[in-house]
């Protein structure tokens, strides 16, 4: 499903004279159909910026990032922008710790913006675990458990085969947590790829398949 081969990335600091700081330091990274591999490593090792390099929000220096679709191998880190925005309309999803949507839209309204009928977006939140009552109302007035519930759907609304995942339960208690995992695993049973970053690594049966460690932008240890 996804390949990644010697991917590094670097970053320039203007402002102290263009000095530059390498992130990301010839990653090779396999995630199948149906799989889910954990990111893992201290603050600063890379984790968030290698899922930022394969969803394209940033450009690498070198490598391939290559994704099996129905038309053939895209690699995410080559293809034109047109290409790539289509790539994540339909193949590829993101869901970070931050929502951030237009302001006095409801909750289900925008997880049908992503083109699904409103009964499907009723039943994703109440699955995720966001009240009903709350379905109508503005993200805007939610707590921020609340608020990632709706982040989360609409991330899952369309049937993505890869989804990318960064901390995406850190800010949910116990129980909305183990509810979101196990609607993770179903995707996952169903032959979603997740790759993902957790705050705590879950100890929930059936969801991590290989965890692998990130230490100074190198791929470390597979386990």
């Amino acid at each position: 499903m996804l390949r990644i081969r010697g991917l590094s990335k670097s970053f320039t600091n203007h402002l102290r004279g263009g000095d530059t700081r390498a992130v990301l330091s010839q990653v090779d990274l396999d995630v199948a159909a149906g799989q889910c591999v954990v990111l893992t490593g201290a603050s600063g090792s890379g984790k968030s910026s290698l899922l930022r390099c394969v969803y394209g929000s940033y450009t690498v220096d070198a490598g391939r990032i290559e994704l099996d679709t129905p038309s053939g191998v895209a690699d995410l880190a080559a293809v034109p922008d047109r290409e790539l925005i289509r790539i994540r309309r339909e193949h590829v999803g993101m869901v970070t710790q931050f929502l951030s949507v237009p302001p006095r839209i409801s909750a289900v309204d925008l997880v049908t913006e992503q083109g699904v009928p409103a009964a499907w977006a009723t039943e994703l939140l109440t699955d995720l675990g966001l009240q009903p009552e709350l379905h109508g109302l503005a993200p805007a007035t939610f707590s921020g458990g609340e608020r990632q519930l709706v982040n989360i759907a609409i991330a899952l609304a369309r049937p993505r085969p890869l989804l990318l995942l960064d901390e995406i339960t850190a800010s949910l208690d116990h129980g909305r947590r183990s509810t979101v995992l196990s609607v993770l695993r179903e995707r996952k049973e169903s032959g979603t790829a997740l790759l993902a970053i957790f705050h705590e690594l879950p100890d929930h049966p059936g969801l991590i398949d290989e965890v692998c460690q990130l230490a100074a932008g190198r791929l470390k240890e597979t386990v």
